[in-house]
């Protein structure tokens, strides 16, 4: 107990923030939502941020930073509430969002309007369902990334 006029002391330590841990709780978030709401899958979509950037409209952008920012705010004002958009290294947006087994699609053709109104060009996209396609975040990051890069590579 500490005097009234002196009030109290407290310490404490904040984890430090990096993409893996971001990636991590926003996964156990969405876990949750997703037990909720009796979905119990998580889907987990990847964007190629280089190629949107190399397909954005230049004039319009004063760089990439920039860029990138304002497609992830266009992200969060279009999709869920509750879906999580992060930047993760070295070059993915992704998107986390709690949903039933079969909402990928829906999620994906979401996606593909509000990024096919923004950009001039193509993109990429890689997706993943937890638990279909992996045990945690980091094997579904992994299966995402993958079959984007297979898909980027000119495979189906």
């Amino acid at each position: 107990t500490s005097e009234l006029t002196k009030g109290s002391q407290f310490t404490f330590t904040l984890p430090v923030y990096t993409s893996k841990l971001v990636l991590e709780e926003s996964f156990a978030e969405q876990l949750e939502i997703a037990k909720e709401s009796e979905g119990d899958s998580v889907g987990l979509i990847v964007i190629d941020s280089e190629t949107l950037i190399r397909n954005s409209d230049r004039e319009k952008h004063a760089n990439a930073e920039e860029y990138l920012e304002e497609v992830r705010t266009l992200l969060r004002r279009n999709l869920h509430r509750t879906d999580a958009v992060l930047t993760i290294d070295p070059h993915w947006i992704a998107i986390l969002a709690a949903m039933n087994p079969n909402g990928m699609g829906s999620l994906s053709e979401r996606l593909l309007k509000i990024l096919k109104n923004w950009t001039s060009g193509s993109f990429g996209f890689g997706t993943a369902l937890y638990p279909f396609d992996g045990a945690d975040v980091h094997s579904l990051l992994k299966k995402a990334t993958t079959t984007l890069n297979h898909i980027a590579a000119g495979g189906r």
